[in-house]
């Protein structure tokens, strides 16, 4: 075979490897793409969340927490609830020894 037949050969394989890269480096390009525009709103979440760490730790340095007023006020609540819950108690009580009452007294125990 002529020289030039082989460099024809030769020249035919590196287009097609050199093809076949471009082809390998384009996907590529778009994996990274993707993979880029996921960091971009991980980071943003991230930034979020420690500037949201930083509020906390600035209220806990100062003494101050931010749900306090929450916390006391469901506190209050919770005294109300058990003020209720005995207020319930004494009337199903009361309600309980009257009906006993009314039984006893129709057999003629009482």
């Amino acid at each position: 075979m002529p020289e030039e037949t082989y460099k024809q050969l030769v020249d035919e394989k590196f287009k097609r490897v050199y093809a076949q890269m471009d082809a390998n480096f384009g996907l590529i390009h778009t994996k990274l793409d993707s993979i880029h525009c996921e960091v971009k709103k991980t980071n943003g979440r991230v930034n979020q969340l420690e500037e949201k760490i930083h509020d906390v730790e600035i209220h806990e340095a100062k003494g101050a927490c931010p749900n306090t007023p929450i916390v006391e006020d469901l506190s209050k609540k919770e005294i109300k609830n058990s003020q209720i819950r005995r207020a319930f108690y004494w009337v199903v009580g009361l309600i309980l020894a009257g009906a006993v009452t009314q039984i006893l007294s129709a057999t003629g125990v009482i």
